[in-house]
Parts: C-alpha cells; sequence; structure tokens
C-alpha cells in the first residue's frame, strides 16, 4: 500500500504591491511633518527672543541724539501699521 503525501505551500494572499511602500511613504510623511513642526517652533522662539533683544524706539536708532522735543513729536504721530 503506497501513501500519497502532499504539501500545499503556504503562499501569502495577493496584495496590490503598495503594501511595504505605502508604509513607507506613510512614515516619510510623518517624518517631514515632525520636521516642520519642529521647524516652526525654532522660528517662532527665535523670532520671539530676537524682537525682545532687540531695541524697542526705532526713532532713537534712526539718529544719533534727537532733541527731546523732536523725539515727542514723532512718537506723538498716528501709527500707520
Amino acid at each position: 500500500m503506497a501513501v500519497t503525501v502532499t504539501a500545499k505551500a503556504i503562499v501569502p494572499a495577493p496584495t496590490d504591491g503598495l503594501g511595504r511602500g505605502r508604509r513607507e511613504a506613510t512614515l516619510y510623511a510623518l517624518r517631514k511633518f515632525a520636521s516642520s513642526i519642529a521647524t516652526l517652533f525654532f522660528v517662532a522662539i527665535f523670532s520671539f527672543f530676537l524682537f525682545w533683544v532687540l531695541p524697542a524706539d526705532p526713532v532713537r536708532d534712526l539718529q544719533r541724539r534727537p532733541p527731546p522735543i523732536q523725539l515727542g513729536v514723532v512718537r506723538s504721530l498716528p501709527d500707520r501699521g
């Protein structure tokens, strides 16, 4: 009596071929998003400290020693910003 044994190979289910690529693309997009958030945070902090360190009176910077009356006139002008 002869016994016949057949082995079936375990084959993964067919996919569309995008499984690994989709994961890599998602990780790439997440890394780019995280780095853009970090860059925006750095720029915001840097700008804050830059404006904090800079002198606050641009009229005094434009002229070496303006007379006090001239400073008062310029400061009393309406802001055009």
